[in-house]
């Protein structure tokens, strides 16, 4: 089909030179690759983590990056499990990058979520700013299996992409599936955004009670506008079987995922003309972005891009995790 050959063109993959995680500011790679350069504002800082970056939205002459940060102080740190979402402001397409402050904070003691708030992401509809994240409550424990341990997506609400953020009554739209055997029933997190056919998609990452975060889904829940209420698509079932965070974005009439390294079909390129039936149309790839959120013009208000991606933020993992630039090499 022409839009496979499109899509293999558009990101084919390779062994970048030096691995993202290196200290060098900027990366040499051969052609069809990503190729990764630290960044003022969001990069290396000692003492801080920065993570789980949202995808990337211009509004007029301005880039926003939504993301967890977590002072290293924290119970748990670098964990993203301990952190409030801030945000920053390029001018530069991405290039350079200034802190601009706190967007979300935890809520208070005995709130859905007072422990934590993380993994944010964002979309723009009818002139307004809806801030996705995941959150868990005080009394949260990464380990076991218990009711402490869930997680639940929220969403935050403003007229402006500086804020402020009002937390609309009620403003959970996903919960872990009751139902045990199915593939979110003990964590939902990680949202990303489509609007497609004036509906809008939430794609996101579900793990099942019992199972480690090796066995990650990908599954999508609609709605007819941001605040829902949110319904699973699919029956409740995963529409992707593999890949631990979630990056999606539409192209070519359908939608494209980027699978990490987790689950058989790991380190593929997926591509679904429906939005729902994945399949793999590239796999083997390497040095992929980390946690990665894309520019997605299609976020601010255009609909269906067909050009696809061509840049994003990474995170950098180690003892103090950070943020990074990667491009996407198509010739």
């Amino acid at each position: 089909m022409n839009y496979t050959a499109n899509l293999i063109v558009m990101i084919c993959i390779g062994t970048a030179a030096i691995s993202h995680g290196s200290k060098e500011d900027t990366t040499k790679t051969r052609k069809n690759e990503f190729s990764y350069v630290n960044v003022s504002g969001i990069g290396p800082e000692k003492g801080v983590c920065r993570r789980d970056p949202s995808d990337i939205i211009k509004i007029q002459e301005s880039w926003y990056v939504w993301y967890t940060k977590v002072p290293q102080k924290a119970h748990l740190y670098p964990s993203g499990y301990n952190g409030d979402i801030w945000y920053a402001v390029s001018l530069d397409n991405g290039k350079t990058w200034e802190e601009k402050g706190l967007a979300i904070p935890r809520g208070a003691d005995g709130a859905f979520d007072a422990f934590s708030v993380f993994t944010p992401n964002i979309v723009v509809w009818q002139n307004k700013y809806y801030l996705y994240y995941t959150a868990v409550a005080n009394g949260f424990k990464n380990r076991g299996y218990s009711e402490s341990g869930k997680t639940k997506i929220a969403v935050a609400v403003s007229d402006s992409p500086t804020g402020p953020w009002t937390k609309p009554e009620n403003n959970v739209v996903l919960e872990p599936s009751t139902d045990h055997a199915k593939f979110d029933s003990y964590r939902v997190d990680d949202s990303c955004v489509i609007i497609r056919e004036g509906m809008v998609r939430l794609y996101y990452k579900g793990r099942k009670w019992e199972r480690t975060p090796g066995e990650t889904h990908m599954g999508v829940a609609v709605a007819d506008n941001p605040l829902g209420p949110f319904a699973r698509m699919n029956d409740g079932n995963f529409i992707q079987d593999s890949g631990h965070e979630v990056m999606v974005w539409p192209q070519s009439g359908g939608v494209m995922s980027l699978a990490s390294n987790v689950g058989p079909n790991g380190n593929s390129l997926f591509f679904a003309p429906d939005g729902l039936a994945f399949k793999v149309v590239q796999s083997g790839l390497r040095n992929l972005p980390i946690a990665p959120g894309s520019f997605r013009a299609d976020l601010s208000g255009e609909t269906n891009s067909i050009a696809g991606i061509t840049w994003g933020i990474s995170m950098v993992t180690g003892r103090h995790p950070y943020l990074c630039r990667y491009t996407v090499h198509t010739e």
